[in-house]
């Protein structure tokens, strides 16, 4: 199942388990010591809202792939549709950003997207192409490095990770009108970094930024030009070693066998990882306060987002946005979908983590 690098790994997210186990410290954790267990639903989460995001001929929708909120407003991009959506809180479609296309204000595919107060960024192979939020099209610039995503540093600057850097992957930080202030390599040797889309090089908890690479066992904070570990799973014999035989397509080995993440969230009281353990997936959720970690390999008395959904987005309040996976299928959702005549691919799923 989680065999080859084929990624674009929808990642079938899952939910937490109850297990209070020994984190060795805020940055250190003996991953395999921890014992993933059954969960109750009640346990991990409280289900806010199940949202279905009003579909129209203008409003298709796949698999999500990301998500953003700002201002109550749900900006959503797919596996399938060259655009980005913005739904209402309450999941009334309001209109589409960005349309497929080479020429001026389209896009080749949607890799990444910011939001900020008054515009949308989205980012393809080729250029970053700049809208309000209502979707008018405002500018663009070309894209001069490759890579897969971007984020805000919290100061309205734009940080790129460039993983095609002649000497180690670089970190560009361009200003709102895409003005390069500076550039440097936090990491100081010579890492290759895996072109895979799936998990985050970048990201932030709106006050730190981090960076991780594809099968690291590391989450590096990025501290003015350096990248010191922040966290460390500690997989241990299972931490994929051959990574530069994987990286050049040489790699014989079998991926089930190996443990790593896939995706990470952090803010300011979780950090929250999915994590590919052989050939399931599993959800780590670290209380960044009491130290308290919960290793979840499977849910009962309630949805099954471990399996059948795919956690989009963790924002500062623990609420944990999934996106359902339709092609898994789950009673508990089929009829509140048949109720309201909607698509699976519509459902937004909306959890709070219990502390």
């Amino acid at each position: 199942m989680i065999k080859t690098l084929v990624y674009f790994v929808l990642i079938l997210l899952l939910p937490v388990t109850g297990c209070k186990v020994k984190v060795l410290s805020e940055y250190e954790l003996d991953f395999e010591s921890l014992q993933a267990k059954e969960c109750r639903f009640d346990e991990v989460f409280s289900l806010k809202k199940i949202l279905i995001l009003e579909e129209t001929t203008n409003s298709l929708l796949s698999d999500i792939v990301h998500i953003k909120v700002h201002k109550n407003n749900f900006y959503v991009s797919d596996n399938q549709h060259v655009v980005i959506y913005r739904f209402s809180e309450n999941g009334k479609f309001l209109n589409s950003i960005g349309k497929q296309g080479r020429g001026p204000g389209e896009l080749l595919t949607v890799l990444d997207f910011q939001v900020d107060e008054s515009t949308v960024w989205a980012m393809d192979l080729y250029k970053f192409v700049v809208f309000d939020h209502e979707g008018h099209f405002l500018r663009e610039y070309a894209k001069p490095v490759i890579s897969f995503d971007f984020i805000h540093d919290g100061d309205s600057n734009f940080l790129i990770y460039n993983i095609n850097s002649s000497k180690w992957p670089q970190i560009m930080v361009k200003d709102s009108l895409f003005k390069t202030i500076r550039s440097f390599s936090s990491m100081h040797y010579n890492q290759q970094v895996m072109p895979a889309a799936g998990r985050s090089y970048l990201f932030n908890d709106n006050k730190d930024v981090f960076l991780t690479y594809p099968f690291s066992d590391t989450i590096y904070r990025i501290s003015d030009t350096t990248a010191t570990p922040f966290f460390i799973f500690g997989f241990g014999e299972k931490r994929l070693r051959d990574y530069n035989s994987l990286y050049g397509g040489n790699f014989d080995g079998d991926l089930s066998k190996y443990s790593y993440s896939i995706k990470d969230f952090i803010t300011e009281d979780y950090l929250v990882s999915t994590i590919a353990v052989g050939e399931k997936v599993q959800l780590l959720i670290l209380d960044r306060r009491s130290g308290k970690t919960r290793l979840i390999d499977a849910i009962t008395n309630g949805p099954d987002l471990i399996n059948k959904s795919s956690l989009l987005y963790v924002d500062v309040e623990g609420n944990c946005y999934w996106g359902y996976n339709s092609s898994a299928g789950d009673s508990t959702f089929k009829p509140m979908f048949n109720e309201r005549n909607a698509n699976e691919n519509t459902a937004l799923i909306i959890t709070k983590i219990i502390e």
